[in-house]
């Protein structure tokens, strides 16, 4: 849709309501599926930098460990969710890459963890960031180093809208059976 809305299709078209169909591979081929209410959570995407002081493995004094305040990190990034977000709100806080180093016996100068979050709510999103930014500052300041973390708000959570689920799950039962 936001595409088609840059494209000006809307500028002639003005529809009532958008329908969008998205794959689930969960579901067996040739099922159909539609809900209303909250479908499916914003996608949140974030690159967190950390950052320290390159030296040889032999003499670990001398380096300020990205990889050390990364593991923590990792760690510590989990209690947003479970101590930070009302137990009834969905939340998940995903970190999917860790990247660092470029030898067994070398502390590298830099760690980049990447990941992702979802959630159905503005305020848990901001709260979310929020305390990412708190503890990557927390773990960074006490190991010595320190980070940069870009948060990007990619997708908007899916909420259908009650009134239009209905109408458009009985054209589905209606035209492909129940």
């Amino acid at each position: 849709a936001s595409l088609m809305l840059k494209e000006g299709v809307f500028d002639e078209f003005k529809p009532v309501a958008i329908l969008g169909l998205h794959m689930f591979p969960e579901y067996e081929v040739g099922t159909v599926a539609f809900g209303s209410g909250p479908v499916q959570a914003s996608s949140d995407r974030w690159r967190a930098l950390i950052k320290g002081k390159q030296a040889h493995g032999a003499w670990p004094q001398l380096a300020v460990d990205p990889v050390v305040m990364a593991a923590e990190a990792v760690l510590s990034l989990q209690t947003i969710r479970s101590r930070n977000i009302d137990p009834t709100a969905a939340a998940v806080v995903t970190v999917g890459i860790i990247r660092g180093g470029q030898r067994e016996n070398i502390i590298p100068a830099e760690v980049e963890l990447r990941g992702t979050v979802r959630t159905y709510e503005p305020a848990v999103q901001d709260l979310i960031e929020r305390r990412m930014r708190e503890i990557l500052a927390g773990v960074t300041q006490a190991g010595g180093g320190s980070f940069e973390l870009e948060y990007t708000r990619e997708n908007p959570p899916l909420v259908n809208h009650d009134a239009l689920s209905a109408w458009a799950g009985e054209r589905l039962k209606a035209n492909l059976g129940a």
